[in-house]
């Protein structure tokens, strides 16, 4: 009995010291740099990886990419490895980078065998980003220059991008610091934060809140399964939600109709002291409440209001189904 124990206890042992070894994740990094002109174009074409961008003060575009997978033997992940293959192209617009599986791997979308792509990229300060990957999330620092990022299945995490934005995912959140012309965001599934937009915003998910904290230009915010916040607007508004509560606030007068509307919650407006309006606002399942000197036009009826703001102006039009409306003055 002692013997078997002893046997045992080896064994045990012994597995545990090769479990390690076995498990323990292959990685293969492959680094390039070029010298590039400030105010041109990193391109990245990938069928699946996360990346990364930052700036420095640089002429310099580095490229560090970093491949590993788990529970394989190190002959096994470096077949792997092989499949995916990553090209490099320098021309007078920039740089473009090319990454495509290849090979017996091309199964990986049906049996997941593990791999992992990262791209960590370096651009100067004053450079464009056009990114596109099929899998993975991506974030970018700070940057003087347009960003255009895609992914098929992941987040997009921007800094403060001094130049316009066009951001679009099929599966995840959108969070961006700062742009600086027109700000695009959609994603299938996922929320939308947004800080300071200088021009036109256009934001867009299909299951998610919509905050969106300052815009020079006119915006679009829809969402088809969430609450919208929208502060400091200096233009139209045009704003709908399917299932959530609405806010916005408006500071500056603007020159086109405006329209906010929900399916499932309440709607409150802040407007700014001289800006004009015809106000057209209707709610089937609240009231309608007001601290601003509207002229009331017509009938006064139980979920409605009619009338001009400090004499009229472009239409406002507010619309819910399930809850009150209430306009207030900044």
């Amino acid at each position: 009995m002692q013997c078997f124990k002893r046997v045992f206890a080896i064994s045990l042992f012994a597995f545990c010291l090769i479990v390690p070894i076995v498990a323990r994740a292959q990685e293969e990094r492959t680094e390039k740099s070029f010298s590039v002109t400030p105010g041109g174009w990193l391109e990245l074409r990938a069928d699946f990886g996360s990346v990364d961008v930052r700036s420095w003060p640089q002429n310099e575009v580095k490229v560090e990419v970093i491949k590993w997978v788990e529970g394989r033997s190190r002959r096994s992940a470096s077949e792997l490895f092989k499949d995916y293959e990553i090209s490099f192209n320098q021309t007078s617009r920039g740089v473009s980078i090319v990454a495509k599986m290849y090979g017996g791997s091309k199964r990986w979308w049906r049996s997941n065998d593990g791999l992992q792509v990262e791209f960590r990229l370096t651009v100067p300060q004053k450079y464009n980003l056009d990114l596109n990957t099929s899998g993975g999330s991506i974030s970018v620092d700070n940057l003087t220059g347009e960003a255009r990022v895609k992914t098929s299945g992941g987040s997009l995490s921007l800094g403060r991008i001094e130049g316009p934005v066009d951001a679009r995912t099929s599966g995840g959140s959108i969070d961006l610091q700062q742009a600086k012309g027109r700000l695009i965001a959609q994603t299938s599934g996922g929320g939308i934060t947004v800080g300071d937009v200088d021009g036109d915003v256009d934001v867009e998910t299909s299951g998610g809140s919509i905050n969106v904290d300052g815009a020079t230009g006119n915006l679009r915010a829809h969402t088809s399964g969430g609450g919208i916040s929208l502060r400091r607007l200096h233009g139209s508004v045009d704003a709908s939600t399917s299932g959530g509560s609405l806010s916005a606030e408006l500071l500056e007068q603007f020159d086109a109709a405006c329209e906010l509307s929900t399916s499932g919650g309440g709607i409150v407006v802040y407007l700014a002291p001289g800006i004009k309006a015809d106000i057209d606002a209707r709610t089937s399942g609240g009231d309608v409440e007001s601290d601003l000197p509207i002229t009331v036009q017509g009938s006064i009826g139980e979920g409605k209001l009619q009338g001009k703001l400090n004499g009229g102006g472009p239409l406002l039009t507010l619309r819910t189904s399930g809850g009150d409306i209430r306009l207030r003055q900044r």
